[in-house]
């Protein structure tokens, strides 16, 4: 049988891709836009991961519970999730391992691209994007041990093109974390291709993703896109001005459940929510997003970006969002008209307030503490 195949005709170029297997249609997990650049001028856009495109929180949560329960079983596992994009997923990711195979001692860490008081435990770099630092502050004294006892390492990132950075980051891992014997490498969507696979194994790695295939990109030579700011920001210390512990320090157990109602912001019962995360913090809005699901509510999920694409090509609507972090780095919000939304409830973790360029409906601001507590 043939293998599914596509081509998109984008605005920087045209992109093919051809899939081996996949746990559903590719056009339910991924789209595919325009990047502002001409060095990497395509992206893949997820539909399933809550970032560039409004979803189903319930949908956010299947696929990352889809993806754990790939993932081989270990007695001892660290996890980390990569800076910005997929901080969210890797952490849902995470938490559905420790319910799939809760004898297992896992831990869960992030990078990042902000700094934090304390050096980086490591850092490495992503080339091809629009802001490459990634620095990791590891583990607080209570949980190195474990972590340094891990033999298994689990990098995630939302998709897989060249695998470049996560074997970067592995080897950088590898000098804190001796007692690694295999890393894994899981996505939402692998698009390496056999060579890819061959490097990895090479490297001692291996591939769990939902989808997995390979792509060819010719790009337009006509394309010149509008000159993108800066997305690397100033580098400043943040600490105090940003959590610690969701993440960026380790994490042995899931988020405490925010008891924050929609009832509790004066939110009509009948109204359609979108809930925004905001820069890197995303599990805890997305947890929140999915109890107001369960309890009844029309609600959708999403959050900012630093990424900046082009309109058109999967992208719909774009909206600038203040740089809360006071770093100076851009912040968008894309696609987010798609929602049809009455209300947007922006969760963040700055002292500093984000706001929304022309939203459409109002916007109620939640800042959470440490804690998992809400503290507007």
């Amino acid at each position: 049988m043939t293998a599914p195949q596509g081509l998109a005709t984008l605005q920087a170029g045209t992109l093919k891709w051809s899939v081996s297997h996949s746990y559903m249609p590719v056009e339910s997990l991924c789209r595919f836009g325009t990047r502002r650049s001409r060095r990497r001028g395509f992206v893949f856009l997820s539909t399933v991961l809550g970032k560039h495109i409004p979803v189903v929180p319930s949908m956010v949560i299947a696929n990352q519970k889809e993806l754990a329960a790939r993932l081989p079983k270990a007695e001892n596992v660290v996890f980390v999730g990569l800076a910005e994009t997929a901080i969210g997923l890797a952490q849902g990711v995470f938490e559905a391992y420790l319910e799939q195979h809760p004898n297992s001692c896992a831990l869960f860490t992030h990078t990042t691209r902000h700094q934090l008081a304390e050096s980086p435990w490591y850092n490495s770099q992503e080339p091809h994007s629009h802001a490459p630092d990634h620095l990791g502050y590891g583990f607080e004294p209570n949980l190195l041990e474990n972590a340094q006892q891990a033999r298994t390492l689990v990098l995630v990132d939302d998709e897989i093109s060249t695998g470049t950075t996560l074997l970067g980051l592995a080897e950088a891992l590898r000098q804190r974390l001796p007692a690694i014997e295999h890393v894994v490498l899981a996505c939402l969507t692998d698009w390496s291709g056999p060579a890819g696979h061959a490097r990895f194994a090479a490297a001692g790695a291996s591939v769990v993703a939902l989808c997995q295939g390979s792509y060819s990109f010719e790009p337009n030579p006509d394309y010149q896109p509008d000159a993108a700011p800066d997305a690397r920001g100033a580098s400043l210390c943040l600490e105090g001005s940003i959590l610690k512990n969701h993440g960026r320090v380790g994490r042995s157990n899931s988020l405490p459940e925010c008891s924050l109602t929609p009832a509790d912001l004066a939110i009509p019962p009948n109204s359609t929510i979108l809930v925004l995360g905001t820069g890197e913090f995303l599990h805890a809005p997305l947890r929140l997003a999915l109890a107001w699901e369960r309890a009844g509510y029309r609600v959708l999920f999403q959050s900012t970006s630093r990424s900046p694409l082009a309109l058109g090509d999967g992208i719909g609507s774009v909206r600038h969002v203040s740089d809360h972090y006071g770093d100076g780095a851009p912040y968008y919000i894309y696609n987010h008209e798609s929602a049809g939304a009455d209300r947007i409830v922006v969760c963040h973790e700055t002292p500093n307030t984000p706001v929304i360029e022309n939203p459409g409906c109002p916007v109620i601001c939640v800042r959470f503490g440490e804690d998992g507590t809400c503290v507007r």
